[in-house]
């Protein structure tokens, strides 16, 4: 896994104060259960489908959690479900 951290001069996360919590939960279930999908990770969390979007898209932004590209082999119906992992350099800091 190949994870890029951006430098602390990047441009600010779209989540306010109020986001941090959410980025907290969602790096803390990612590590202890490895990798999950949105679905099974908003399961866990029990945030709304928006906000666990919005907060997994922060972190995805800032390098802190990758998204693994679809499972090529189609399963059902609908967009075939990417894979969530930590990176392990982001450490214990949230932003």
């Amino acid at each position: 896994m190949l994870c890029a951290m951006p430098s602390k001069d990047g441009p600010p996360t779209r989540l306010g104060r109020a986001g941090r919590g959410h980025r907290e939960l969602v790096l803390e279930l990612l590590r202890r259960h490895g990798s999950l999908s949105r679905s099974r990770l908003g399961d866990l969390s029990g945030l709304s489908r928006t906000t666990l979007y919005d907060t997994v898209a922060a972190l995805v932004d800032d390098g802190a959690v990758v998204a693994s590209p679809p499972d090529p082999v189609r399963r059902g119906p609908g967009r075939p479900a990417q894979e969530l992992t930590a990176c392990p350099e982001a450490g214990r800091a949230v932003d």
